[in-house]
């Protein structure tokens, strides 16, 4: 789909949000498994944490984007995008905190920033030109593969390189970015009319698109968390897992 006289000044920065907003999302699961790895946290204190941000994740999803309907979107995403990036900077900057504690911090993570994806596809409705708001909502989804693709790199090299840490330092600074440059955009109020709300019944007749949706993350999600193990239980280097992921 082509996208030229997409990228005006507000989709553009639009653009830049919804990527830095979604790369730390796509870091996720692989930074806990390598923050495992190389703590005392161990892989399984790892798993514990990516499973703790993504059912938070899951629940604050539709529970903050309730609180959208009636509420200015810049005041809410940021107020969920801050908090994230402040659990992000805590793990970056904890000497040694406990799993325990570690898998809060987690989910906090995953459950403050859940209604900013959802949002800000929202948000693209009053940016994008109304006979380009398709090649805007495919932009958005090219952004969040081309995330998804280059974070499993990213956070390898990161991990391997530099710290266990350091991927949580850049999520939160990327948590930030999305964070400052939102105020740039228009704010965007929900309805109050209730007859404007989709009602239950008919967001439940799309449940096939939630099945297939929960299967094809269950098959990444799989891939991702064994992979690292099991790499190192064949005595290869742990991080092939980046390249390979990134391929995948």
């Amino acid at each position: 789909m082509a996208y030229g006289g997409l990228f005006t000044k507000h989709v553009s920065i639009w653009a830049a949000v919804v990527t830095a907003s979604r790369l730390p999302v796509a870091m996720a699961p692989l930074a806990f498994l390598f923050y495992g790895r190389g703590t005392d946290t161990g892989y399984s204190g790892g798993a514990a944490m990516a499973a703790a941000y993504a059912i938070a994740e899951a629940i604050g999803a539709p529970l903050l984007s309730m609180r959208l309907r009636t509420r200015p979107y810049h005041r809410e995403i940021t107020a969920g995008l801050g908090l994230s990036a402040v659990a992000f900077a805590l793990l970056a900057f904890l000497p040694t905190p406990g799993t325990v504690l570690a898998v809060i911090l987690a989910a906090i993570a995953g459950a403050a920033a859940a209604a900013a994806p959802g949002a800000l596809r929202t948000m693209a409705e009053d940016l994008a030109p109304r006979n380009r708001l398709h090649a805007a909502l495919s932009l958005e989804s090219t952004l969040n593969m081309a995330a998804w693709a280059a974070s499993p790199a990213l956070v390898s090299v990161l991990a391997l390189e530099s710290g266990p840490q350091t991927p949580f330092l850049l999520a939160a600074l990327a948590t930030c970015a999305a964070t400052a440059a939102l105020w740039l955009l228009p704010d965007k109020t929900g309805a109050t009319d209730d007859g404007q709300r989709a009602p239950l019944k008919q967001a439940l007749t799309a449940w096939p698109v939630y099945l297939t949706s929960i299967a094809a993350m269950y098959l990444l999600a799989s891939i991702e968390l064994t992979l690292p193990a099991l790499l190192q239980h064949r005595e290869l280097p742990v991080s092939y897992s980046g390249p390979i992921l990134t391929g995948f």
